[in-house]
């Protein structure tokens, strides 16, 4: 029986690629440009923006595709596919949780650019991967976040996200991480 061919490598980068500290190992390294030197595609998939991704592409060599917000925007060689949230569901969303839990703050990520209804508080930083000098979400007014096709929308402080969940479950894919805090 032969041995079938490995064509392409996906890479997820947290909790696999990456070190705990963030960065890749020089074994990992060296296992990539193994695969490189063997024809062997490299792909990189993550939920991450592209913004907080660059600083890992940096240590690694080239790849062939990079896979963002768990499959929303596809960036190859020399194509790019992107499947954005319709407005008319985006602002349903943000109906839902602005009347479960209006004190919570929504982010919506659009490609590489990010917005928010109201500015992120200094203590909620991290919960949103904003480190020293990283850039912050623009602030935009009602009328343009409803306007907005979001790649992906991010909420901080939805502890009641099963009631959104319960409504949009057909609709949307909805993922609670961190106990939904």
């Amino acid at each position: 029986m032969a041995v079938p061919t490995i064509k392409a490598l996906v890479l997820d980068l947290d909790g696999t690629f990456l070190k705990t500290d963030k960065t890749i190992s020089p074994r990992n390294r060296e296992a990539v440009e193994h695969c490189i030197k063997a024809g062997i595609r490299i792909i990189v998939a993550t939920a991450r923006p592209p913004r907080a991704v660059k600083k890992f592409l940096r240590q690694m060599p080239p790849v062939d595709c990079l896979v963002y917000y768990n499959g929303a925007l596809v960036r190859c060689l020399s194509t790019e596919r992107h499947t954005p949230i319709p407005p008319e569901m985006s602002r349903r969303v943000t109906a839902l949780m602005r009347a479960h839990q209006p004190e919570a703050i929504i982010v919506y990520e659009v490609n590489d650019d990010w917005y928010t209804a109201r500015p992120i508080p200094d203590t909620s930083h991290d919960l949103f991967g904003v480190g020293p000098g990283d850039s912050k979400p623009e602030v935009l007014d009602d009328a343009h976040i409803e306007a907005l096709s979001p790649t992906k929308i991010v909420v901080q402080g939805l502890s009641k996200w099963w009631e959104l969940h319960k409504e949009l479950r057909h609709a949307v894919n909805i993922l609670a991480t961190d106990g939904g805090a």
